[in-house]
């Protein structure tokens, strides 16, 4: 037999058993202190003498003889196969069979407590499994206890793994020891009939297992030991990966992570915490230990932080051909610069602002009850995309709603461009409005049901030709009470050397049709006009580019 040999028990044990000690942790009556010197016993096998080597002469001819040293084929670089990450790559945690336990329900590397536990609860879509997974008695759906829990958890691993090492021998490691206990309280579920494929624990066999060896954990803990570690679909941990990954080295777990190629980006794994490769780094570099990943995942984010708009200054209305600048009832100043409605208080030097629009306003017109206005912008394209032009009916005094919204769509391919100029009629149901488009489309609306009861051409030519509309608020009418109203009859749209003047008729079907006829000049000399104004049931009197003032008669 072979002499007696010595063996040391390793310094580790006690440094755990303290600390154990520490945590009030009591070790099991089996654990008794290892023995300085152990007889160990060997029974004597007979040595064989070393054979001797055949002759070389024996060697059958045909042997092939051995030459000399041949070194191997050189590896190319392109030959080495790199674990750098490619987008959509590497979402299993380190140690995870797919094949086995099926797609996690989380990425490897969460981008911190929160997305890991919306991702378990559905926000990542998870992939389809390729087997039927037993559905366990007693799986929980896992939840996100909340960032105090997962700070107490590198104190609760350094407890579980001093726990394991205090139980551990020469024969039986921590992983065996703890392997052994999660499959007794597999075996224990199958007992009273609860199935499930193997390898796979819930959050309550989990605890249980870890109170045998004297170590409490809460379900908190045990919830964000799962969504640390990984889980599958049905809240269920592996307990091969989960032992390994527990009683591996943190420099070893880091080594076998994918690397990362460049720095963090948009969409990228925030709380990586593998290798990362810069450009100008010979050697991949490390996260520092006390890394969050939700820092970069907020810078990753759009500011909070915004503008307010204060105050607008300057006027749009020097390069605009309608009018655009009007008294409210309550004696404000609305009007209008880009896209902005602007209703301005001259008391109290204040503005509040109409934000419906989207691009430059190009014309305003106001209600007859001096409150209500509507505004009409471009084509918007600033996006990239092309929107067509539409007016916006709002009260100056509720700047933040809008009362009604009409868009003029593109006709065979045709754009409507902008909105040239508006006008309400004298009893305020209708709108006139006159389009950009090269033949100066003119709609008149019930504004509020944005029901179209007219439309024809106002007058040809690259725009603009039509600078404003007015209406005769002198005619008036009956109701069927025999009340006196405004009717609204005719008006007038006037521009680049012209006025055209409508007037309303009925068909024989009863339906409102506008009959149109140009004005004539007469002895007054062609030009611009730029403003109009009724002053009597047949009386108009407009403005042109040379400050003269021309009376129109209307029933000539």
């Amino acid at each position: 037999p072979f002499p007696l040999m010595d063996y040391n028990p390793p310094p580790q044990a006690s440094k755990r058993r303290a600390i154990l000690q520490d945590h009030g942790v009591a070790l099991p009556q089996h654990v008794q202190p290892i023995p300085q010197q152990v007889a160990l016993q060997f029974p004597a096998y007979p040595i064989s003498p070393p054979q001797a080597e055949p002759d070389r002469a024996a060697r059958p001819s045909s042997a092939p003889r051995k030459r000399g040293y041949e070194p191997p084929p050189p590896i190319s670089k392109l030959d080495v196969k790199r674990t750098i990450l490619a987008p959509g790559q590497g979402t299993e945690p380190t140690y995870w069979t797919t094949n086995r336990w099926g797609a996690p329900a989380i990425p490897n590397r969460s981008l911190g407590p929160n997305v890991a536990a919306d991702a378990a609860l559905g926000g990542v879509p998870q992939q389809k499994r390729k087997k039927k997974h037993y559905q366990r008695h007693g799986s929980a759906q896992i939840k996100d206890p909340g960032s105090v829990v997962y700070s107490t958890l590198n104190d609760l691993e350094t407890l579980m793994r001093a726990a394991l090492g205090a139980l551990a021998s020469f024969n039986e490691d921590e992983r065996m020891i703890l392997t052994r206990q999660f499959r007794r309280e597999e075996l224990r579920a199958q007992a009273v009939g609860e199935y499930s494929p193997p390898g796979l624990i819930n959050i309550a066999q989990f605890r249980h297992a870890f109170k045998k060896f004297s170590v409490r954990v809460s379900e908190e803990q045990a919830h964000a030991m799962f969504i640390k570690y990984g889980h599958d679909s049905q809240g269920l941990l592996p307990y091969d990966m989960f032992a390994t990954k527990l009683l591996t080295s943190p420099a070893r777990m880091l080594a076998l992570e994918p690397e990362q190629k460049g720095a963090y980006k948009p969409g990228m794994d925030g709380a990586f915490r593998g290798k990362i490769r810069y450009q100008f780094c010979h050697k991949p570099v490390f996260p520092p230990t006390n890394w969050d990943g939700s820092l970069a995942l907020r810078s990753a984010q759009k500011p909070k932080a915004g503008l307010q708009l204060e105050f607008v200054y300057g006027y749009t209305g020097k390069l605009n051909t309608c009018n655009n600048l009007f008294w409210t009832a309550d004696g404000k100043i609305v009007y209008y610069v880009a896209a902005v409605g602007i209703v301005y208080d001259p008391e109290t030097h204040t503005q509040q602002f109409f934000h419906g629009h989207n691009d430059d306003i190009k014309c305003m017109a106001i209600h007859p009850n001096r409150t209500i206005v509507a505004t009409g912008q471009v084509a918007s394209s600033l996006d990239g995309s092309y929107e067509d032009p539409f007016l916006c009916v709002w009260d100056t005094r509720d700047v933040l709603g809008i009362i009604t919204r009409i868009t003029f769509p593109s006709e065979g391919g045709v754009s409507a461009r902008y909105i040239v100029a508006m006008g309400f009629s004298g009893d305020g149901k209708r709108l006139v409005v006159v389009t950009g488009d090269n033949r100066h489309t003119v709609y008149v609306y019930h504004w509020r049901s944005k029901h179209l009861i007219y439309s024809n051409v106002g007058h040809n030519g690259q725009p603009p030709q039509v600078y404003g509309v007015a209406w005769n608020n002198f005619q008036k009418g009956h109701t069927k009470d025999r009340e006196v109203v405004i009717r609204p009859g005719m008006f007038v749209t006037y521009g680049l050397k012209h006025i055209k003047i409508w007037t309303l008729d009925l068909k024989p079907d009863g339906k409102e049709i506008y009959n149109t006829k140009m004005g004539r000049f007469g002895s007054a000399q062609v030009g611009d006009v730029l403003s109009a104004c009724f002053v009597g049931v047949e009386s108009l009197v407009t403005g042109t580019r040379s400050g003269d003032l021309l009376l129109w008669d209307m029933g000539g």
